[in-house]
């Protein structure tokens, strides 16, 4: 009977024993997450390499558009004219340098823009060229952001003059910059649509102009490079002559630009 008791207080004390440990465990004090400005992450869960660009995104016009979020660039998709209102994107000398995938010219419909892009085929025989607003060139530092370029989501009507041309200069002068400075971020779209259009399952609107900033994001003062540029034909391919200060692109496009910066910047 001695023995059996024995038995039993041990057992008692062993289940005390356990709920004691479980209970001071279960409230431990957890380690903190480490601090970060902000977690992003694409949708295939590869983390950004760049953190706080949402407050450069701009302020545009009220309509039908959402904001589709890539590997290495971010689109505000304009669903009216079937084009981005704007892209915007980090480009630094190590991408630039550090080029390791080759162009691919897979152009296909992006399946992240909810309401559907445009397809390749909306610009059979228009006569426009489907031009990049993010370029393929500036994405060559890596394979899937490459690929990811070529979505239609990022395309826009561009006369074959302006795309192969003074277009494609101030693609080249951007990458300069890039290696120059290290690190800018640049934003680009269309500007003003008439009654031109292309498209043969989707109705897509023919920009009357393109613009896009550069900002130096190593310079203390934080430089800001605009340009306005015509969809048209070019004997020049002096940038010089279009470039635009932040306020009269702010009326000619009616966005805001580094509203979500606050004044400092």
């Amino acid at each position: 009977m001695k023995n059996r008791t024995i038995v039993y207080l041990l057992i008692t004390v062993l289940i005390i024993g356990l709920v004691a440990w479980w209970y001071v465990n279960s409230n431990a004090q957890k380690p903190a997450p480490k601090s970060v400005k902000e977690n992003i992450t694409s949708k295939n869960n590869v983390k950004f390499h760049y953190t706080g660009l949402k407050s450069f995104y701009p302020l545009s016009p009220d309509g039908n558009k959402q904001i589709v979020q890539h590997k290495a660039y971010t689109i505000c998709y304009n669903e009216d004219e079937e084009q981005p209102w704007w892209a915007i994107y980090l480009l630094t000398k190590s991408m630039v340098v550090n080029q390791r995938a080759q162009r691919q010219n897979n152009f296909k419909p992006d399946p992240y823009v909810l309401t559907g892009s445009s397809v390749p085929e909306d610009y059979k025989h228009s006569g426009y060229d489907r031009g990049h607003m993010v370029p393929a060139a500036d994405m060559a530092w890596d394979k899937d952001a490459m690929s990811e370029s070529f979505y239609m989501s990022n395309m826009s009507p561009q006369l074959p003059e302006l795309n192969r041309g003074i277009w494609k200069t101030l693609e080249e002068h951007v990458r300069d910059l890039a290696v120059k400075d290290d690190s800018i971020v640049v934003i680009v779209g269309p500007s003003k649509y008439g009654s031109k259009e292309i498209g043969t399952k989707n109705r897509i609107g023919v920009p009357k102009y393109y613009f896009k900033i550069i900002i130096n994001l190593t310079s203390p003062e934080h430089e800001i490079f605009c340009y306005y540029i015509p969809n048209s034909g070019f004997e020049s391919l002096d940038l010089e002559g279009y470039q635009i200060s932040l306020g009269g692109l702010e009326v000619s496009t009616c966005m805001k630009f580094f509203g979500g910066l606050g004044e400092s910047f």
